[in-house]
């Protein structure tokens, strides 16, 4: 009985930390941030793996899984993402294109149960302006269009 409750809690505790895992490795905005940008571009950094380490409580195993990748440009901007579910299948497979402003011009991503193409068109100001979704087909499944009040001070 006293292994069955231990393994019973070692099972709940790993699931746990793939949710957990889930939660917080869901796609960011391809977009990073100026400083997370300049501090890949400074450090040549290439791609990045993120993984998850547990050990058995039973037989003191240790379980690594790999959570989260990512891609990069010479210029710092995520160019893939891959988030995986603890059990090492894919979940999203997400690509990013740039233009030379280092503004997202075209995105893919592909899930479980959906696959989408969207491309990003910027105004003069160099505001975006609209996002345009494609399906499978690559036929115009959506359009956003963004405006912008210019009396305005923040966002």
């Amino acid at each position: 009985m006293k292994i069955f409750t231990k393994l019973f809690i070692q099972t709940i505790i790993f699931c746990l930390i793939g949710v957990v895992n889930l939660v917080f490795a869901q796609p960011q905005s391809p977009t990073l941030t100026e400083k997370e940008v300049e501090s890949i571009r400074e450090a040549k950094i290439k791609n990045q793996t993120q993984w998850v380490f547990t050990t058995n409580i039973v037989n003191s195993e240790e379980i690594k899984a790999k959570t989260l990748y990512r891609e990069f440009n010479g210029n710092g901007n995520m160019t893939r993402q891959i988030i995986y579910s603890p059990d090492g299948s894919i979940i999203s497979d997400a690509e990013y294109e740039y233009d030379n402003n280092g503004r997202v011009i075209n995105s893919s991503k592909n899930e479980t149960k959906v696959n989408a193409k969207n491309r990003y068109i910027y105004n003069t100001d160099n505001k975006l302006e609209r996002i345009d979704t494609y399906n499978e087909s690559n036929e115009l499944a959506a359009r956003m269009n963004l405006s912008y009040d210019p009396n305005r001070s923040t966002y």
